[in-house]
């Protein structure tokens, strides 16, 4: 294949530096923002696998999964639920290894989100899972937290993770990688019920020690 890997979204600084990250592991990579045209711009049989940004929309990406897959039958697709330049790499680096055709460990993965994080996994096999949280602010930087990493038993589990470990404003991504052979994202916000609390907690902190404040300079 002259390129392996085509990259499709809006942004032109992701799928540039992305480009550049899936370079440093000598995986080649084309992008294009060309997004309504490019099952007529790119053939299908000259890639791996196509990666999708955030910004294809889900017709979109049925348009471009058909013309594709006509072409190359083995072709792979990968969306990008991020735009974080290590996650998105982790997505296609795995997405590359699996091998055809092969049975997913993961059987559900999803979770509650009050004032703890309650993660449901369940496996079809024995496994070693890894629970990461990406957090993304308004200003598109990302941060990194490693949760847990376990060994499951096949059937159902529940993880707990404490709230506090999650960003309270901005875009949670919460991620489970399964062997490193399977990885799972799911977005993970703060509910406006909670946030709300948290900002009055604050709020009433800042007045309590203002008031101390002032009581000192009056003494």
């Amino acid at each position: 294949m002259k390129n392996d890997i085509l990259l499709i979204g809006q942004r032109r600084s992701v799928l540039s530096a992305l480009a550049d990250a899936l370079a440093e592991d000598n995986l080649q990579a084309t992008y294009t923002t060309a997004i309504t045209t490019v099952h007529l711009d790119f053939n299908g049989s000259d890639y791996a696998l196509v990666a999708f940004g955030r910004g294809v929309s889900s017709q979109q990406q049925a348009t471009i999964r058909s013309a594709f897959t006509a072409q190359n039958p083995r072709i792979r697709f990968v969306e990008g639920i991020a735009p974080i330049i290590p996650l998105l790499k982790d997505q296609i680096r795995i997405s590359l290894a699996q091998q055809p055709n092969q049975v997913p460990l993961l059987s559900k993965f999803d979770y509650t989100l009050t004032y703890a994080l309650r993660v449901l996994v369940d496996v079809r096999h024995n496994c070693s899972v890894t629970l990461t949280i990406y957090h993304l602010n308004s200003f598109f930087k990302s941060s990194r937290q490693a949760l847990l990493t376990r060994r499951l038993t096949a059937g159902k589990h529940i993880l707990s993770v404490d709230r506090k470990q999650l960003g309270n404003f901005g875009t949670n991504f919460l991620v489970l990688t399964i062997n490193d052979s399977e990885l799972y994202v799911r977005t993970c916000n703060v509910p406006l019920t909670i946030m709300k609390n948290l900002l009055t907690k604050r709020h009433a902190v800042k007045t309590t020690l203002l008031r101390s404040v002032d009581a000192d300079k009056a003494n």
